[in-house]
């Protein structure tokens, strides 16, 4: 049994915006541990303990994206694998209840990102829970709406065609992962 589960749901559930907050300190250390944290909370699974829902952390969802962007741009947090799978969670958690502009500004964010990181991938981890959550993104957001797949499809098929050209071996299986999803 670890700490976090040995505190009352509520603490853990008051303690997010705090959490968020620590997202964006410029400290490297400071900011993969929050963002460690809010992951290791939103997936805590034990009996008799609900998780935390969509719902609990709607209300910090924008703020802690915005949090987890601007933290990318502080040196030698460009390609951090724990605010990437922090990103993938938390988009992972909140799947059909994204509103359309959330969903179209994080796939331009991450295509963005995906752009990048296709240059010189070095960071598996990280390049990993990008492609992760872009399978969320498409999962959660194309659940009875088909016509959103055409959003998906003119932002990641450039890159996923540089991606194939360029023959980035790391990135193959994900881009077909991901196309098989379309």
């Amino acid at each position: 049994m670890t700490f976090r589960m040995m505190l009352p749901r509520d603490v853990i559930v008051s303690s997010l915006p705090m959490l968020v907050g620590l997202v964006s300190e410029k400290s490297i250390v400071v900011h993969s541990y929050a963002a460690t944290a809010i992951e290791k909370i939103l997936i805590i699974k034990m009996p008799n303990y609900v998780s935390i829902t969509a719902a609990e952390l709607a209300p910090e969802f924008e703020k802690l994206l915005t949090n987890l962007f601007n933290s990318f741009k502080y040196e030698g947090s460009g390609e951090n694998e724990y605010l990437m799978k922090l990103v993938m969670r938390s988009v992972s958690l909140m799947k059909a209840n994204l509103p359309a502009p959330v969903v179209q500004h994080l796939t331009g964010v991450l295509t963005a990102k995906l752009t990048e990181i296709c240059r010189n991938p070095s960071q598996p981890h990280f390049n990993h829970y990008v492609f992760e959550t872009f399978s969320c993104l498409i999962r959660g957001s194309c659940i009875g709406k088909p016509e959103n797949i055409t959003g998906f499809e003119s932002a990641l098929f450039p890159v996923f065609q540089e991606i194939l050209q360029k023959d980035v071996t790391e990135f193959i299986p994900y881009v077909f992962q991901v196309l098989s999803l379309m």
